[in-house]
This record gives C-alpha cells, structure tokens and sequence, in this order.
C-alpha cells in the first residue's frame, strides 16, 4: 500500500504507462524549453565571457530557468491517477532524471568552452532547490527561491567576492561547492519522489 491507504501493484513499470505519465507531466513540452534556454545560452556565450556581475549572472539566469522548467513538470494538471495502480515514487523518479540528464548534456554542451560542469553543477543545486520549493508552495511558483537565490549571489559576483553562501558562481574546481549542489538536488528529489508537490 502507499501513503494513502490505497493497493498498489509491484509489477515492473510497462512502457505504455511510462509514456502517459511523461505525457501528463508535458514532458515534450519540458524538453522543447530546456533546449531553447541552452540554445540561449551557447547563442549568448562572447557575452558571459567578461568579468563584469552581468556576465557571471547571465547564465546562472538562464541555468535557473532550466530547473524551474523540470520543477514545473513535476505536477500533473490531472492530478496523479496512476496512484490508484501503481506507486508513483519510481515514475516520478524516472521523470526527473530523463529531464535532469537531458538538462544536464544541452546545458554543457552550450556553455562548451566556458566552464560546462559549473552549469551541471548550478543545474543540480537549483534543481533541487526548485523542487523544494514545489513541494512547499507548488510546482507552478518553484522558481521563486532558484530566482532569489541567483539575485543574492549577483552581489558577490559584482564585488568579485565569493564564498560557499555564493556557491553557484564559484568555479568549478571548487569541490565543496559540488557538494552543497548535489546534497540540494538529492532533498528535493527525495521530497518530490515520496511525497510531490503542493497543490
């Protein structure tokens, strides 16, 4: 039985009920945003090259956004029907990360040449920022507390002073800041996987 009370089943997930809970969750619709913003980033690349706040913002904006798109995706406008059947942690599971390693490939490959596993890493850490934040207020507003966040770290950007509390816009050989990401993307994953969003 899950949380709620109701029998599921612990058959193998088909492929046919895969392809309708990606289809629930606009998962097309989440792959076609997530290219278009790292088609916006490699497209922006000469102009994150500088030094300026402006350039070390810009893509952690346009990284915000990636993960606010697979966030987004998590709710179903139909709730979730496959409760009643089988047990929505590993679809949701599923979802999440076909979403993340697709974010994850188009985003480095659009900021090759400009420091890509920083990009995997801020896409990670704001991921699951977002999902945290989905699971508290809802799948719709998870890009408030990512947003916030990259606006806080615009500071130290713009004054060339960063530390662990600006994570994001460290480089990528800093290895603490991987750990700060990746300890973000696995609450959120956990807290969406077991219980999902608020509606």
């Amino acid at each position: 039985r899950d949380v709620t009370g109701v029998q599921t089943c612990a058959l193998p997930i088909s492929s046919r009920l895969l392809g309708l809970h990606l289809l629930s969750r606009r998962t097309p619709l989440a792959l076609t945003l997530i290219l278009a913003t790292a088609a916006v980033l490699w497209l922006l690349g000469p102009v994150t090259t500088g030094t300026s706040a402006f350039a070390g913002t810009l893509p952690l904006v346009l990284v915000t956004g990636a993960a606010a798109i697979i966030a987004a995706s998590v709710q179903s406008p139909f709730g979730d029907p496959e409760r009643a059947t089988w047990p929505l942690p590993r679809l949701r599971l599923i979802h999440l990360l076909a979403l993340l390693v697709a974010a994850a490939g188009l985003l480095g490959l659009a900021r090759t040449g400009h420091d890509p596993l920083a990009a995997i890493r801020d896409l990670a850490g704001f991921t699951g920022l977002a999902l945290l934040t989905a699971t508290v207020i809802s799948a719709g507003l998870a890009w408030i507390a990512p947003l916030a966040y990259t606006i806080y770290c615009s500071g130290p950007l713009d004054v060339h002073s960063t530390n662990l509390w600006s994570w994001p816009a460290l480089p990528s050989s800093d290895h603490t800041a991987y750990l700060i990401a990746l300890a973000l993307l696995g609450a959120g994953v956990g807290c969406i996987t077991r219980g999902g969003t608020r509606e």
